[in-house]
């Protein structure tokens, strides 16, 4: 075999799509792998200018011809490609220039990186959210003790305006106000510890009771009817930990609360599926979530609220799916939202 012979095979099954380039950018050889990454045969591509250069980067492209020209290098570089159909395609480009001052060619070889890239975007996204999680879990540890004392303050000035109906109505305004915010920071320090592993069994209807209890001054406040239709379940345990399935169904709770106007009806009712799981659904009658939104709700701070953390829903998602179960979601515009919790039961 020839130095041209190996050149020549060197150029046509590298694992590059390999083009070679006049002085004057145009197109005078393409191996297979070029041909098949932009589409094109290879008699669509010689003695013609390179149609794979969008039209915004052929002045970057003609510079760093004239670079390696001079004896630059050009090794790696990510930048774009137009295939066929005007496609864009990411690739990593290395360019050369062989020959001398009498005359010489280019040598484009690139590869597709779409997939690289695609996964760095994806750490520096990761990367984001850990910082933006540590972040949140420290402010919400300074916040989470002021709270609790501002409640307890609150309490106190309730007992003590009994009668008067005008300030009692402010002070419960201000108690709701604390309550939605201490959720608020209960549930980013819950995202950000480690899953309790403590369970034992746990009475269902006990627990849908008094979450809905808890709630009770907040639904009058806000005229809104809670109905509770749990008779299908009586009996039912879960092998459980009732504070992390408290903190789910409080999410739940406080998302409708708050997605409700004055005098709207939540609805929390339970059923036995099959032999395995039981269901809890939490309905509202309220607006619904915009269609736009909807595909986002179990992302981890992804909220449409001014003072939402868009950790209540990702919240229930975890807790539910760590006890061995999962959540289903269905909003209509104008229509409501639904939200079940489908765990499994103890069999006795």
């Amino acid at each position: 075999m020839t130095a041209q012979d190996l050149y020549k095979s060197v150029f046509e099954k590298g694992p590059d799509a390999n083009l070679l380039l006049s002085p004057k950018g145009l197109v005078t050889e393409a191996n297979c792998l070029a041909q098949r990454l932009y589409g094109f045969k290879r008699e669509e591509l010689l003695h013609r200018p390179l149609p794979t250069i969008p039209e915004d980067l052929k002045g970057e492209f003609f510079r760093l011809l004239e670079k390696v020209r001079v004896g630059e290098e050009v090794v790696d570089w990510e930048t774009r490609r137009l295939n066929r159909g005007k496609k864009v395609l990411e690739v990593s480009v290395s360019l050369s220039f062989v020959g001398d001052g009498s005359g010489g060619f280019f040598v484009e070889s690139a590869r597709d990186v779409s997939g690289r890239i695609s996964w760095r975007e994806k750490m520096l996204e990761v990367e984001r959210l850990a910082a933006l999680g540590k972040l949140s879990a420290s402010l919400a540890h300074q916040l989470n003790t002021p709270l609790a004392v501002a409640l307890l303050k609150v309490e106190k000035i309730r007992e003590n305006i009994r009668g008067n109906d005008a300030l009692s109505s402010e002070v419960e305004t201000l108690r709701e106000s604390l309550q939605t915010l201490k959720l608020s920071v209960q549930n980013t320090l819950g995202f950000a510890r480690k899953p309790v592993q403590q369970r034992w069994p746990v009475d269902l209807n006990g627990l849908l009771k008094a979450v809905c209890q808890f709630y009770e001054t907040a639904f009058r406040h806000k005229q809104v009817r809670c109905t509770l239709n749990i008779s299908a379940t009586e009996g039912i345990k879960l092998h459980a930990n009732p504070t992390e399935i408290e903190t789910a169904l409080s999410s739940l709770l406080m998302n409708s609360l708050e997605a409700l106007p004055q005098g709207g009806e939540i609805r929390l009712h339970s059923r036995i599926l099959n032999l395995r799981e039981v269901e809890v659904v939490v309905e509202d009658n309220g607006p619904g979530i915009p269609m736009d939104v909807f595909p986002h709700i179990f992302e981890p701070f992804y909220t449409t609220k001014k003072l939402g953390t868009g950790l209540g829903l990702p919240i229930v998602k975890r807790v539910v799916e760590e006890h061995g179960g999962y959540v289903l979601a269905e909003s209509q515009d104008g229509r409501g939202t639904t939200v079940a919790m489908r765990l499994p039961y103890i069999r006795s």
